[in-house]
């Protein structure tokens, strides 16, 4: 497929066809019809990235999903990695700081993008048994390589390639090691001829549960602590708070305790407590600003 021209065709589709005939022809009982402002992104037709300026004739204005597309079919066509850097921006949601309305309405639809691509990978994409066997005999006696002298990657060949026999092609991990930055305070992989003892110390993994630095161990005791400071006076809880304060996701609670409304069940029952939390109910606080920002808007 012609991804550079269907690319091209489809800036021009955004550029020359009306919004409300856009979301029409796709759905005509779209929510977004019946607000008097439809929420739009300006797209750079040549991004910033690749030299595109801020003139009229580089830019289009298109609505979220759109402009996720133009992204994603621009990956395809050129392969550049900051496409597809925004691809993910755009998929994962909306700047916290421009939630109005509208973004809250084209946030909804993003999640239910994410949660039916996240369920069709697992009952008929590679997540299923099947795909994942698919995967895993594609990539037997398979290698990730980089060409020894450039270090141009080659990508995953056979481990039986001449190249890769002949020592031309080798590992793509080939002349690196793993450190700590210790100005940036992250591990990463550099060459070693790069290794400065003034800036890096050689990375030890630590694979052991107790010292490994993925794993994280937060007893009951710190849970608690953290709801008891962030509890109402109606004895309510705002689960992001607590999560906040923990520094942990709502994966993190899934995987151990299955949901937040299981956590504070067990915190209730072993601090013989009475806190509530409801998914829809919500806290003094939420309560508080939902009324501010009724009456700015009402101003």
């Amino acid at each position: 497929m012609n991804y550079e021209l269907l690319y091209n065709k489809f800036c021009d589709y955004c550029k020359n066809v009306n919004v409300i005939e856009r979301i029409k022809k796709r759905n005509p009982l779209d929510s977004r019809l019946f607000y008097d402002l439809i929420y739009q992104e300006e797209h750079h037709i040549i991004p910033r990235h690749a030299g595109g300026d801020e003139s009229n004739s580089n830019l289009v204005k298109m609505l979220p999903e759109e402009h996720y597309l133009a992204h994603y079919i621009r990956f395809k066509a050129f392969g550049d990695r900051k496409d597809f850097l925004a691809v993910r921006f755009i998929f994962n949601g909306l700047p916290r700081s421009l939630k109005d309305d509208v973004y809250l309405s084209v946030n909804k639809k993003v999640s239910k993008w994410k949660n039916h691509i996240y369920f069709f990978r697992k009952n008929n994409s590679w997540h299923t048994t099947d795909g994942i066997n698919k995967i895993s005999n594609a990539r037997k006696n398979k290698v990730v390589v980089i060409d020894q002298i450039t270090r141009e990657m080659i990508g995953s060949v056979d481990k039986n390639h001449p190249n890769v026999l002949s020592g031309r092609w080798v590992n793509h991990t080939y002349g690196t090691i793993y450190v700590w930055n210790k100005k940036d305070k992250r591990a990463n992989r550099i060459l070693k001829d790069e290794f400065d003892s003034s800036i890096h110390e050689p990375y030890i993994f630590k694979r052991d549960k107790e010292n490994n630095f993925n794993y994280k161990h937060i007893d009951e005791n710190k849970i608690l602590d953290a709801i008891l400071k962030h509890v109402d006076s109606n004895s309510m809880i705002q689960s992001k708070l607590v999560l906040e304060e923990l520094k942990i996701s709502e994966m993190w609670v899934k995987r151990h305790y299955g949901s937040f409304s299981n956590l504070i069940i067990l915190i209730n029952n072993k601090f013989g407590l009475n806190i509530k939390y409801g998914k829809y109910q919500r806290t003094d606080a939420q309560k508080l600003k939902i009324s501010q920002i009724l009456r700015k808007k009402n101003k």
